[in-house]
């Protein structure tokens, strides 16, 4: 096996978004379970997991392709990345994980995926207020501050 291709295998959101859930699932119900049809809960399932695969592979390239670099600390971007899904989300790619996570625990309707969804958002939030933000503020200075303050953390959602 060459370097990259063990990279790919043992990547975080890797982890996060299948090898966890798939150990949790055989946890819970002692193989991979194949879910009851109901199509309300499969759509909703549907949407929320291709669409999170779908916004983090968007952010992905915008990062490698505006931002100069990649989502991981070892090349991280060498330009701030307000385009895209980065007008709306300081954190749209963490977004993506959750919904992924989230519609993975829909389909399967597995309560141990739900609290796998639960605890990816605090501690990926945890994260990027502790380590990523000043990480961020550290390499680009005012123009993250200016961003900070005209793009909410992960969803901007103004009212009236």
């Amino acid at each position: 096996m060459t370097k990259n291709l063990l990279e790919k295998i043992f990547a975080v959101p890797l982890w996060i978004m299948a090898y966890v859930p798939l150990l949790l699932l055989w946890g819970e119900y002692g193989h991979i379970p194949y879910p009851h049809y109901d199509w309300i809960r499969y759509a909703a399932a549907f949407v929320l997991f291709w669409g999170g695969a779908a916004l983090f592979g968007w952010c992905r390239r915008l990062l490698k392709t505006a931002g100069n670099g990649s989502p991981i600390t070892k090349e991280p971007p060498q330009t701030l990345v307000r385009s895209g899904p980065y007008r709306y989300s300081r954190n749209p790619m963490s977004v993506a994980v959750w919904m992924i996570l989230f519609g993975e625990a829909l389909y399967f309707n597995s309560l141990y995926l739900y609290g796998w969804a639960a605890a990816a958002v605090v501690l990926m939030t945890f994260y990027i207020v502790r380590f990523e933000e000043p990480l961020l503020l550290d390499r680009f200075g005012q123009r993250y501050m200016e961003y900070r303050a005209d793009v909410s953390r992960f969803f901007n959602i103004k009212l009236g």
